[in-house]
């Protein structure tokens, strides 16, 4: 059994992937509960090979905590996994760098779940942080999730009310984001009409009405199909019912991809 306990993780994990893809998110939290846990004993036995196996499942064990609301639990699972990737990251930053940037960016999420909106912008700054390091080097593999991390960095200086920051943030993020859809407008035109509705958001809660109003504007010329618009929040929105708008940028949640492993599994490189 112990030969093939790596793989029934690895498979199990998958089915995770694809459960979650299917909008079962109960099936999904099983499944990676389950990875976690075969991870874990794999750990006590060969750490350096499967630290890394580990602080993956955390990380996704926390999105299916979110995806169900289990707040609570959600945020110890993803503190485990930036406490490891950042580790790891001590030893071989050049492979774990991306993965604690990920574990981050979920930690901020899932503090903003619960309220915690100082411990989340502490988190998505440092994610912004390494996002930014990490696009200096390969612009093209990392430009989209620093996008992504600007975005809820704007949204995290909001909740706390330091709103010209916020506007900075997101207007990078706009500018990033207006760049990739050129490039590749199937991926990238839903979160960069995402990111020109957060702009308008606060251009028009710091009085600049005209300026919010073009943005806005650009935004609704630029919205995909209600299917395609439907599958993006799917997989960028936390679970929170509700999304930043123009009324309160105040009270907005944050965005996320996919997991890192999730993220993976579409792309064909897990």
């Amino acid at each position: 059994p112990a030969a093939f306990l790596p793989g029934l993780a690895d498979s199990l994990n998958n089915y995770a992937v694809r459960s979650d893809d299917a909008g079962r998110h109960h099936e999904a939290l099983d499944a990676v509960t389950e990875a976690v846990g075969i991870r874990r004993h794999l750990v006590d036995t060969h750490p350096t090979a499967f630290l890394p196996d580990l602080a993956d499942a955390l990380n996704n064990l926390a999105v299916c905590l979110g995806h169900v609301e289990r707040h609570d639990e959600a945020l110890p699972a993803v503190a485990e996994a930036v406490r490891l990737y950042r580790t790891l990251s001590d030893t071989y930053p050049a492979a774990f760098l991306p993965g604690l940037a990920d574990s981050l960016n979920n930690y901020a999420v899932r503090s903003d779940d619960a309220g915690r909106h100082h411990e989340a912008l502490d988190a998505i700054s440092e994610a912004v942080d390494i996002r930014r390091h990490l696009a200096g080097t390969d612009p093209d593999a990392h430009s989209p999730n620093l996008a992504l991390s600007l975005n809820n960095l704007a949204v995290c200086l909001g909740h706390v009310g330091r709103y010209d920051e916020a506007l900075s943030a997101i207007d990078e993020a706009v500018h990033l984001y207006r760049a990739l859809s050129q490039v590749n407008p199937d991926a990238f035109l839903p979160p960069f009409a995402e990111s020109l509705n957060n702009l308008s958001s606060f251009l028009r809660l710091l009085g600049r009405t005209a300026e919010a109003t073009r943005a806005e504007r650009e935004a609704d010329r630029l919205r995909p199909p209600r299917s395609a618009w439907r599958r993006f929040r799917a997989g960028m929105s936390i679970s929170l019912p509700t999304r930043l708008t123009h009324r309160d940028p105040r009270g907005g949640p944050l965005t996320e991809p996919s997991n890192r492993s999730f993220r993976d599994e579409e792309s064909g490189d897990a």
